[in-house]
């Protein structure tokens, strides 16, 4: 599998940086001067890019604040095509530590998003619509490794909804316990899946 075949390929990185870019420019911004005083402009001068840019990413400054998981979802998406014929656990558990690289790199970010959240009630429902559109994507993914039918079959859902939650409380347990190793508890978790909890 080449770079481009996984998602890892140069200009998807590229990407990936200006998504990142923005994001942590949003919140820098956010933190700073509120959430209300920041603009799609400010974001993108912020960044170093133009605000077309900024509008290839995010249809709006609310969305860059929050987040959107595309990161996770593009792990999943690229564990779960890279193992066709292996069972869905272990993929996941792999996604979710690979994952783990990428947010051990922004808690900073994270921590900054989350007191902006508690802060400011009126991103809630951004958050949420990323959160269940982050959701979809993976059902979508697991859909395609199981042959199934995302719409209409519940396994595809169930294992995204329980691979997400995995994924939040996880990360939250672990933003919350300075001493908490992340690959342990993302281990713990999956273990205590496996055996039934």
């Amino acid at each position: 599998m080449t770079g481009e075949e996984s998602g890892t390929g140069l200009r998807e990185r590229k990407k990936q940086a200006t998504r990142h870019a923005l994001q942590r420019a949003a919140l820098r911004l956010a933190t700073a001067h509120g959430v209300e005083q920041v603009t799609v402009e400010a974001i993108s001068e912020d960044a170093g890019v133009s605000t077309r840019t900024f509008f290839n990413y995010f249809g709006s400054k609310e969305e860059a604040l929050v987040g959107d998981g595309t990161g996770l979802q593009r792990r999943v998406r690229a564990a779960l095509e890279a193992a066709p014929d292996q069972p869905l656990l272990p993929i996941l558990r792999r996604a979710l530590h690979e994952a783990a690289a990428d947010v051990v790199d922004m808690r900073e970010d994270m921590l900054l998003r989350k007191q902006l959240l508690s802060d400011n009630p009126a991103l809630l429902p951004q958050h949420m619509a990323n959160f269940a559109a982050g959701e979809r994507a993976i059902a979508e993914a697991v859909a395609e490794h199981l042959g199934a039918d995302s719409e209409h079959e519940l396994r595809p859902k169930l294992v995204a909804a329980t691979f997400t939650m995995v994924a939040r409380v996880v990360f939250q347990h672990w933003h919350g316990s300075s001493d908490s190793e992340l690959a342990a508890l993302i281990d713990e978790a999956f273990d205590r899946l496996e055996g039934g909890l």
